[in-house]
């Protein structure tokens, strides 16, 4: 079912509440209004947009996002269109009060605005606030967006390129992997699950190495990361020095 999520960001704390206030008499079928302020405790430093970026997590396609003012939602003007074009790329109908704009009349208004903004720019604009939300870890995704994690997951994507694209954090995603019992770490999708490698192991690799085996394919065949095929080698050649736990036999 379509939602409506406001947001707004307000000089002072009084400033925010009655802004807040204005949004949900305006449209009190809003599900959430969001909200911060520029400063706390009489300080003047600039909003933490952590809250926009809950606010911009919480909508998914045919959702309405409405805010007072564009430019609440970036620091400067590019940002603030960049994100709004973000949304309406993903079919998210943006609102702008004061600024005339209502995408569910048509997009004409919003995309005149936009100008020579690209596409990419707008989605990695978007992604952007979105992680700067998604930073704080008591935030909640919402079934949709846990969804789409999963499946990207499921597709082959690693975390850190589903962080991007969706502007979740990354231990997010890897949380919900494993609560998903998806195996994400390349390692151990052959059921192989790694291992300490030995002094032993160390030896057998060094042979393998020298025989012409190329380190991608013993990683593979051994169930570890490529990384310490590589790190064998360099202690083989005596550019680095054997850990504690390794000198043993696997």
């Amino acid at each position: 079912m379509a939602k409506t999520i406001a947001y707004t960001v307000g000089q002072t704390s009084a400033a925010k509440e009655q802004q807040k206030a204005a949004l949900q008499a305006q449209f009190p079928e809003a599900a959430k209004i969001y909200s911060e302020a520029w400063g706390r405790n009489g300080t003047k430093a600039a909003p933490s947009r952590q809250t926009r970026g809950h606010a911009l997590m919480a909508v998914t396609a045919g959702d309405v996002f409405v805010t007072d003012r564009i430019e609440r939602l970036g620091a400067h003007k590019k940002e603030a269109l960049a994100i709004c074009g973000g949304l309406l790329e993903e079919g998210v109908a943006v609102v702008a009060i004061d600024d005339g704009i209502d995408t569910r009349q048509g997009p004409a208004g919003l995309k005149t605005l936009l100008g020579k903004i690209s596409k990419n720019a707008m989605r990695q604009a978007l992604a952007d606030a979105r992680a700067k939300g998604a930073k704080t870890r008591h935030f909640r995704l919402t079934a949709e967006q846990q969804a789409a994690v999963l499946a990207l997951l499921k597709d082959g994507k690693v975390p850190a390129k589903v962080s991007r694209e969706l502007g979740i954090g990354e231990t997010r995603i890897r949380e919900l992997a494993r609560i998903g019992g998806l195996k994400i770490d390349k390692r151990f999708r052959n059921g192989v699950q790694g291992r300490v490698l030995g002094q032993e192991d160390q030896k057998t690799i060094a042979k393998r190495i020298a025989d012409g085996e190329k380190p991608p394919a013993i990683a593979k065949d051994l169930g570890v990361h490529v990384a310490s095929i590589y790190r064998v080698k360099r202690i083989a050649d005596g550019k680095q020095k054997l850990r504690r736990n390794e000198s043993g036999t696997a």
